[in-house]
């Protein structure tokens, strides 16, 4: 199954937005989020939301617009963005705006936490993932991080013929992984950093984030169609 140029260019857009997802709601000490400081990585993120917006024919508001107004922000805000992450994902806020998907759940029973972690957990070691010690299984960049993972996995499979089963693995995996952990808690996570951001960056971070996911929703549901 040789895959099309449509297909490629989807796939390769999708996983480099799902990765600038990744850096942006980083830290910025964090090396990750300093890869937006390589002008090559923001081009790329720039030129998938285009490409993005295209194929899935968008004519309400652009992912582009978004991740172009974020970006244009980056160098002008950089003094203050330390500042900003801790002000809005910090612990003296509330848990609207923590970047982790376990203080979103409406049931906050120790059990319902536990198995939800567990379910996380299992979808990274399914593929061979193991996140790092200091880093959280329901941290929004690790999830984004795998969702990337994921459909540049598909994008492989399709360059290297590898069949129709191996394509549909990581394909259901992208679609169970996105209903039934990120895009859930992400949705109302992203109005509430848009919220509560006091700069360009965060605030149109956020509605990169929002429209990213909302468009996902359509394609995923197109997907099963």
């Amino acid at each position: 199954m040789k895959p099309t140029t449509d297909t490629t260019e989807l796939l390769q857009s999708r996983a480099i937005l799902y990765a600038g997802i990744s850096a942006v709601f980083t830290s910025p000490v964090e090396k990750k989020f300093q890869s937006l400081r390589n002008g090559e990585f923001r081009n790329q993120i720039k030129d998938a939301a285009g490409l993005y917006d295209e194929f899935l024919g968008n004519d309400r508001e652009r992912v582009q617009n978004h991740v172009a107004a974020m970006l244009d922000s980056f160098h002008k805000e950089q003094n203050i963005l330390e500042y900003e992450y801790i002000n809005i994902f910090g612990h003296t806020l509330s848990k609207k705006t923590s970047p982790y998907e376990l203080e979103h759940l409406q049931n906050q029973e120790i059990f319902y936490k536990t198995q939800s972690l567990a379910d996380i957990s299992g979808f990274y070691k399914a593929f061979g993932l193991q996140v790092g010690a200091k880093e959280r299984v329901d941290f929004i960049s690790v999830e984004a991080e795998f969702l990337s993972y994921l459909i540049v996995k598909e994008l492989l499979a399709h360059q290297k013929n590898l069949g129709v089963e191996k394509i549909d693995v990581t394909r259901k995996a992208q679609r169970d992984f996105f209903n039934d952990h990120f895009a859930g808690w992400t949705t109302q996570f992203a109005k509430n950093v848009i919220a509560h951001a006091n700069i360009s960056f965060y605030h149109n971070a956020g509605k990169y984030l929002q429209q990213f996911i909302d468009n996902e929703k359509t394609y995923f549901k197109e997907d099963e169609t």
